[in-house]
């Protein structure tokens, strides 16, 4: 008998009463013979189908634990992983060709080509690794020698991949790995992506798609994504690269299955001669792991890794942040500089009414060239200087923006500041030679992180405003934009390294130049950046995430990275917010371990009760920080009677309708043991919950 056409298959398998079995039959290849494998599929007992199936027949190898099973082909055509089964589930895991990769290449003739297994012979070779078992595929097809270690290890699949380029003509442009393609888990789904804070997406294998969210950046802060469902049986994806190398991710779900892929860019072989290029994953492994749970289960194991990874703080607090920023409280912005002279009394009459010290975003650097740019010169506007004395006698901080990033190149740029000479060679170009450029009313140059000249000018701006006496620096746009490849070949990188962003740029001008040198210096300087990306905390203080707060957000980032970095701030000035939407909006920075405000001036100024609110969360806030910065996010409870919610539309960026409890609330384990639960209700009426029964009768409970 063999495997050939879809209603012969279906007959046989309604014969089988093994869910797993019915999975096997799935998996194998069209024209498979089953004169031996039929006694073994009709096996009625899970365990006996396990010890036969790898005597019955030799080149369909079935690998198992006691959470997962993978069917692996020795030798073949395409892809040997031929699928993957869920024990805990009983249901299939990863379908067709589940663990994938496609090169992206370039010929001696300019043709933009792919090549992927599809087109490739394999050969398997299997073997042992302590308890766990592992095996290696080696592809060699058009140029390419493409190898590809793998290692399961009870509920985590672990796997990496090298390509070899065997030509000196073809250029590897991309390369995708992995590409899993995800089973639907049975019963009532959901999907959260690393977008921001975190971001779930229910009945994800219906329809949903996401093509282009770079790493490192808000789009993609993390490295992980994560579906379950909610009985909590979930599984982790994960591409673990303590570089935090450039790459692309992208999620297809449709048809009840979930692609999620990883595309790499490739270095060129050399400034001088771009093709001949290879391709590592180096240290960086690609993991599937099934664990029980939500988003939070998930961000645990993430955590495992970022432990290791070179932007991991350690200890707790965070003592290399200068204590009052740690501690601070409350943000304000808008109470700016009117004709160079600073509104003290403002401050003063914010400090007066909040009873705790109050931080303030504020414009206090204008253009060293003329009118106001976002980049490259900055200086302080005229006699700003002179009052930073009495407002740090007052107990006042203040941070004026400031932008890292950019290079005014527009209309009369060489004339205003030398664009030609002292930008322009150190900008980021495209595989094509042309400028990476962003309009922002005026067209600006994204400037290479990696290029020697922009590390000197962004050191030497940052110690120059340093000494005027600031409290800090806002670097707008360091952690959370778009971190382009560059492609030129006089900055010292190899052109298309996707290392050059951090490990050869920001984390050499920000975390050994800014975070080391200059701190010895200016002990009490902070730094903070837009929004946040996990390799950026090696960079900076905090993170202003204004963007927190979009529709369907979670706190997966906070998580696992709060209170390791401080998070500083919610947008507040979108005209389409709802009244409702202010007291959870900023009553989550209280719950979720965030410093209060980032508001608009105007209001605070006067009485409502908008102001008493945040009063209110500030002043706890304050009482609250020396603990929450020496402790740690908790699983959020499962209420026997769980509170009522609220939808509102918080706005921040276009609408945003968010649902919440109306009883915030949030967990935090203090690093010496004792437990802080917090519940926080956001609307002018009693509101009841009851807690589980063991946090009743938790005597470390505050």
């Amino acid at each position: 008998m063999l495997v050939s056409g879809q209603d012969g298959a279906q007959s046989f398998a309604d014969r089988l009463s093994l869910p797993s079995a019915k999975w096997l039959l799935s998996c194998l290849p069209q024209g498979e013979s089953l004169a031996d494998l039929e006694p073994v599929l009709t096996c009625t007992e899970e365990e006996q189908l396990l010890a036969r199936w790898n005597k019955a027949q030799d080149n369909l190898r079935l690998l198992a634990t006691e959470d997962m099973l993978l069917l692996v082909a020795k030798h073949g055509h395409g892809n040997p992983i031929l699928g993957a089964f869920n024990r805990r589930t009983a249901t299939p895991l990863l379908q067709g060709e589940a663990l994938d990769w496609e090169l992206e290449y370039e010929n001696a003739q300019k043709e933009n080509l792919r090549l992927s297994p599809s087109t490739a012979e394999f050969q398997t070779a299997f073997s042992k690794d302590g308890k766990a078992q592992a095996f290696t595929v080696s592809w060699k097809t058009d140029g390419f020698a493409v190898t590809m270690p793998v290692r399961l290890d009870g509920v985590r699949l672990e796997s990496s991949l090298t390509v070899d380029n065997l030509t000196h003509d073809q250029l590897l442009t991309h390369v995708v790995f992995p590409r899993f393609r995800l089973a639907r888990l049975p019963g009532q789904d959901r999907m959260v992506l690393p977008y921001l804070c975190g971001q779930f997406f229910d009945n994800p294998t219906v329809d949903l798609q996401v093509s282009d969210w770079m790493y490192p950046g808000g789009a993609a802060a993390l490295q992980m994504c994560c579906y379950y469902n909610e009985e909590g049986q979930g599984v982790y994806l994960g591409f673990e690269d303590a570089l935090a190398r450039t790459k692309i991710l992208a999620v297809r779900g449709k048809d009840g299955q979930i692609w999620q892929e990883w595309k790499h860019p490739v270095a060129y072989k050399s400034a001088e001669s771009p093709a001949g290029n290879s391709f590592s994953c180096g240290a960086a492994k690609a993991v599937l792991e099934l664990y029980a749970g939500d988003w939070y289960e998930a961000g645990r194991i993430y955590r495992r890794f970022a432990e290791t990874a070179p932007w991991w703080i350690a200890d707790l607090p965070r003592t290399s942040t200068p204590e009052w920023f740690r501690n601070n409280p409350l943000w304000v912005m808008g109470l700016d500089p009117t004709d160079g002279v600073m509104p003290v009394e403002g401050y003063r009459y914010l400090n007066d009414y909040f009873e705790v010290p109050v931080a303030h975003v504020s414009g206090l650097l204008g253009s060293a060239h003329g009118p106001w740019r976002l980049g490259p010169d900055f200086k302080f506007h005229d006699h700003i200087a002179d009052s930073f004395p009495r407002l740090h006698a007052l107990g006042v901080h203040f941070v004026p923006y400031y932008n890292e990033r950019l290079w005014y190149c527009d209309e009369g740029a060489d004339q205003e500041n030398g664009w030609s000479t002292r930008g322009e060679p150190y900008a980021i170009r495209h595989r094509d030679g042309s400028l990476a450029k962003e309009r922002y009313t005026k067209l600006y140059a994204v400037m290479c992180p990696a290029a020697k000249n922009w590390q000197d000018h962004l050191l030497k701006t940052v110690e120059t405003l340093a000494e005027g006496g600031i409290d800090g620096l806002y670097h707008d746009q360091l952690p959370t934009a778009r971190p382009h490849v560059c492609y030129a070949t006089n900055h010292g990188h190899l052109p298309g390294d996707p290392a050059s962003y951090l490990s050869q740029g920001h984390w050499l001008t920000y975390g050994e130049g800014i975070m080391e040198k200059l701190r010895r210096q200016y002990p009490n300087l902070v730094h903070t950046g837009e929004d946040g990306s996990e390799p950026y905390l090696k960079c900076l203080d905090g993170f202003m995430v204004w963007c927190y707060g979009l529709t369907r957000h979670v706190p997966l980032f906070q998580s696992i990275y709060a209170p390791r970095i401080q998070f500083v701030g919610r947008g507040c000035f979108s005209a389409e917010s709802e009244y409702a939407s202010f007291f959870p909006k900023y009553g989550e920075q209280l719950v979720f371990g965030e410093q209060i405000g980032w508001v608009n001036f105007n209001t605070v100024r006067y009485p409502s009760p908008l102001r008493s609110w945040l009063k209110k969360l500030a002043l706890l806030r304050y009482d609250l920080a020396e603990f929450l910065n020496s402790s740690e996010m908790q699983k959020s409870l499962h209420f026997q009677q769980p509170p009522e919610t609220l939808t509102a539309t918080w706005g921040i960026q276009g609408k945003n309708i968010c649902t919440t409890d109306k009883i915030l609330h949030g967990v935090w384990k203090h690093k010496d043991g004792r437990l802080l639960v917090i519940f926080l209700n956001t609307v002018n009426e009693p509101q009841t919950v009851l807690p589980p029964d063991f946090l009743l009768a938790d005597r470390s409970v505050a």
